[in-house]
């Protein structure tokens, strides 16, 4: 993947992590019991990792634009557009369908990430630190993204994040980390 892709992608996450944490993320569903996501009191800002970057790639290769998820205990995410495009396209198309699933779908509170919504959570899952991602151009003439995060999100029962002030959690019991009130997001020293 080109340096240009991943700046991208990560850049894409935490985006949608910052408009997160600072309770900017609105739900356009109108069934949807919460109308803007609460802020996080620490939400991660996500570094890229080149080690999931490569286990990605390679499930890419196996899968073959199959949306059927590895066996990896890394969280992960996949999407595939039925044309052979620029990896660096197919980059930027793959996130925002995932993010803006909470937005399309509702939520009723922050354990309500099931029922399609599971990759905008683990997007948004506040303790994940790290991902990578792997593109390719399968045999059948689509392109597929498989993107893996590090720790994995998406525990049943458990909320995405921590409602309350924005980044009043970051740097407590003794984490090396600083706040980035610019973007609401924590960031690992």
């Amino acid at each position: 993947m080109s340096m240009k892709s991943r700046q991208v992608l990560l850049n894409w996450h935490n985006w949608y992590r910052s408009i997160t944490a600072k309770g900017e993320y609105k739900i356009a569903n109108k069934n949807s019991k919460l109308k803007i996501l609460p802020p996080a009191t620490r939400m991660l800002q996500l570094t890229y990792n080149c080690s999931l970057e490569k286990t990605s790639l390679e499930w890419a290769r196996i899968a073959q634009c199959k949306m059927v998820h590895s066996k990896t205990e890394s969280g992960e995410n996949l999407y595939a557009v039925g044309a052979k495009i620029p990896h660096e396209e197919a980059s930027r198309k793959a996130t925002k369908p995932w993010a803006d699933e909470l937005s399309d779908f509702g939520m009723l509170d922050l354990t309500d990430w099931g029922g399609g919504k599971g990759h905008a959570s683990q997007i948004l899952w506040a303790k994940t630190q790290s991902m990578g991602c792997g593109t390719i151009h399968c045999t059948n003439g689509e392109t597929m993204v498989v993107c893996q995060y590090h720790p994995a999100g998406n525990y049943v029962g458990e909320p995405m994040y921590k409602a309350g002030d924005t980044l009043s959690d970051c740097g407590k019991e003794g984490r090396k980390e600083v706040p980035f009130r610019k973007t609401g997001l924590c960031i690992l020293l």
